[in-house]
């Protein structure tokens, strides 16, 4: 395990704040018989490993948190970079160029739990056994940190601005979810058309079948954009699938296979089997929008 004094620092600092809040109490022996019916496990433990030629070390706190927590301004990670990814730790803001945020995490009216309106308790949010892990170059030195838990439940809310991180969301429905499409018409006639045709069609042809597709933070162009992001959806290439299996007949397969035939070469429209594919492209598919700004969900 590498350390060095940056690290040291940080985690000197993160126990003396976590033993500063616990309460302080008499210390008394206990006899062994007392002894043998006390049962528990450590309050942390750190653990390293290696992935991808980085060093990682974690410290897992076994702790379990319920909290009810409001912040008017969240940011983490404050600093100026350009447009191409570039720091500018001397940029005031005003400059050209800039991205249109200053913090890779940016916050407004965030809430862990909440109070129920009804009945006036309180449901709090629920973090159990959190850590931090530190990702090390090969002197040891900090060149990323990572706040997680095992598992959390709860009411979260807030406005986002920006976003950083790898976030994975699963999209599942079923094609009844298609009658729920909304083309916008504005992106072209005829993909419109494709579009308002798939969600007329699309609900009585594959019925109950599963809709999959997966999601990450973007940018407007639908390209992967970890770092500062204000928008959510399907990245550019990423499959829309529809598993008909099952629910096709021979005759319904000859009306997808027609659909698919006029739909435009950029969505990669395809049947493997009883499976419809679609891929989104520029930030559509069928002009129907699969990205959103988190502002304005």
């Amino acid at each position: 395990m590498h350390t060095c004094k940056q690290l040291k620092t940080i985690l000197i600092s993160i126990f003396a704040l976590l033993i500063g809040t616990i309460c302080h109490a008499e210390l008394k022996p206990i006899s062994d018989d007392e002894m043998s019916n006390v049962t528990g496990q450590a309050f942390f433990s750190v653990d390293s490993y290696d992935y991808d030629g980085t060093d990682f070390m974690r410290v897992n706190l076994g702790i379990e948190i319920e909290t009810l927590l409001d912040i008017g301004e969240l940011e983490v990670g404050r600093y100026h970079r350009w447009e191409n990814g570039d720091a500018c730790l001397e940029c005031d803001g005003t400059e050209p160029g800039l991205e249109r945020h200053a913090a890779d995490l940016m916050l407004e009216n965030f809430s862990l739990g909440h109070i129920d309106k009804d009945t006036g308790e309180i449901d709090p949010f629920y973090l159990n056994e959190p850590f931090l892990e530190f990702a090390l170059d090969d002197q040891g030195t900090p060149i990323g940190v990572r706040l997680g838990f095992a598992n959390a439940k709860g009411w979260l809310s807030g406005n986002i601005q920006s976003l950083t991180g790898n976030i994975d969301i699963a999209i599942q429905d079923t094609a009844y979810g298609l009658s729920q499409m909304a083309p916008d018409c504005s992106a072209g006639a005829y993909e419109c058309f494709l579009g308002l045709l798939l969600s007329i069609l699309g609900p009585p042809i594959l019925q109950g079948s599963p809709l999959e597709a997966e999601a990450n933070l973007i940018s407007p162009e639908g390209e992967l954009d970890p770092v500062r992001a204000n928008m959510v959806g399907l990245e550019n290439g990423k499959e829309f699938r529809a598993d008909g299996t099952g629910e096709i007949n021979f005759f319904e397969r000859g009306l997808l296979d027609l659909m698919i035939a006029l739909t435009p070469s950029r969505y990669n429209a395809r049947r493997e089997g009883d499976v419809v594919i679609f891929e989104a492209a520029n930030c559509d598919i069928l002009s129907v929008p699969v990205c959103f700004d988190f502002r304005k969900a």
